[in-house]
């Protein structure tokens, strides 16, 4: 097996210049990264692409368009721009399954009915995803409680006439905990992302308490400088 050894000039440096190739590096592979965490929302993967393509980041990675930038990355160009124009609450997930099924960006209003995994009755088990097979599940199921099973049942019939995602089912149902990707690129744009979602209180009470070890380095650091 073959190992490759990566280089500072692998990682790129995403405090260079904008524009830069070691910027451009950077801003490439945190782009990757976002594109494979497909239940993010949709914003934070357009950011970064707008940024890239503003910058031309094509020219100083060596590469001949901006379409074999997006290649690299997995996508194609039209995907790209598909999440450039998507409501910025979207799941990624479902602006790229748009795009490969040739069908417009997800620009207003809940994913369009002809995504994959869409079930036509609540009897038809052929072709549903493994989410809406655990909602017939559990609308079926006298071992749930009558509330449970006529929110799975709504939550079904949602699914069915299009207007709720699967995705959005299962969090509402409890398969699934909600997830948020904070900006990491500075303090300041972690905080203001975090304030739209918890209040103050929240986060101070949530906020790691220091062991009596991480205290006692803290001092010794202080007094070594001083």
């Amino acid at each position: 097996m073959t190992v490759r050894k990566l280089t500072l000039d692998d990682l790129g440096d995403i405090h260079a210049e904008p524009g830069s190739r070691d910027w451009c590096q950077a801003a490439k592979l945190q782009l990757r990264r976002t594109l494979r965490d497909v239940d993010s929302a949709a914003k934070w993967a357009a950011g970064w692409i707008t940024s890239l393509k503003e910058a031309e980041a094509w020219k100083p990675l060596g590469l001949l368009s901006w379409d074999c930038l997006m290649g690299e990355l997995g996508i194609t160009a039209e995907q790209a721009d598909n999440i450039c124009t998507a409501r910025p609450s979207h799941r990624l997930g479902d602006v790229l399954a748009a795009a490969k099924e040739d069908g417009p960006a997800l620009e207003h209003g809940p994913p369009r009915k002809e995504n994959k995994g869409r079930i036509k009755t609540f009897k038809d088990r052929d072709n549903t995803t493994a989410i809406c097979r655990k909602l017939l599940r559990d609308a079926e199921s006298e071992k749930q409680p009558k509330e449970r099973q006529r929110l799975a049942a709504r939550l079904l019939r949602e699914i069915e006439a299009g207007t709720k995602s699967i995705h959005s089912a299962a969090l509402e149902f409890g398969y699934r905990k909600r997830r948020l990707s904070v900006p990491g690129h500075s303090v300041e744009a972690a905080c203001r992302y975090l304030s739209k979602h918890f209040g103050l209180r929240e986060i101070v009470a949530a906020w790691p308490k220091p062991t009596d070890d991480t205290a006692a380095r803290a001092l010794n650091k202080k007094a070594n400088q001083s």
